[in-house]
């Protein structure tokens, strides 16, 4: 099981829940932006797919039983990074998502 990888796509995952929210969204980008009806229905779509990625490594390194737990408190990590950034850094904690690309690119090639 690769941590980094789980925390980064489980990272992604709860921002991608977190900008589909329009407080949190004008909370990032500081100010308001017009947004396609869609969007908050991608966001939402995008977090699933990343939590959901999150879970095959803990499941693959730990097993059905024990993967399960370990990804819910990967998950609770990553919202308590998350909630903290938010507080103090807003732009930082959307920019950190990004770091989930390269490590589903590592997941999809290890």
């Amino acid at each position: 099981m690769n941590p980094v990888l789980t925390l980064a796509l489980c990272y992604a995952g709860m921002t991608a829940l977190c900008l589909a929210l329009r407080r949190h969204r004008d909370q990032v980008f500081q100010r308001r932006i017009r947004r396609s009806p869609w969007e908050p229905v991608l966001l939402r779509v995008l977090g699933i797919v990343c939590l959901g990625l999150a879970l095959v490594p803990c499941v693959r390194g730990q097993g059905a039983a024990v993967g399960v737990i370990v990804w819910c408190g990967f998950v609770s990590a990553a919202a308590l990074l998350l909630t903290g950034l938010l507080a103090y850094r807003p732009v930082l904690a959307a920019a950190l998502s990004v770091s989930a690309v390269p490590a589903l690119w590592l997941m999809l090639s290890g």
